[in-house]
């Protein structure tokens, strides 16, 4: 007989490494992930998010854990908020 399992859960964890980036473009980028963590589903509660900004070196860190629809808004909202691909497209 198989055990019953309730909804599987799958967890993932990433850091993403963001270069010269300014501390203006840091504190956007930090206001709105924290915005975003702190009006989330529920659901979503197990999620965690910390951030480093290294100022001399113009490096933002950003380590996530949660579940893939966490991981997926969250990503997405990076990519939306790096503006590297509008300068590089100039």
């Amino acid at each position: 007989m198989r055990p019953h399992f309730t909804k599987r859960t799958v967890n993932v964890s990433t850091v993403v490494e963001m270069e010269q980036i300014h501390k203006d473009q840091y504190m956007r980028i930090s206001n709105t992930l924290i915005a975003i963590m702190n009006g989330k589903d529920p659901s979503m509660q197990n999620s965690t998010i910390n951030m480093k900004y290294y100022e001399k070196d113009g490096k933002l860190k950003i380590l996530l854990w949660g579940e893939l629809d966490f991981m997926e808004e969250m990503l997405g909202t990076i990519s939306m908020l790096d503006d590297t691909g509008y300068e590089n497209k100039q």
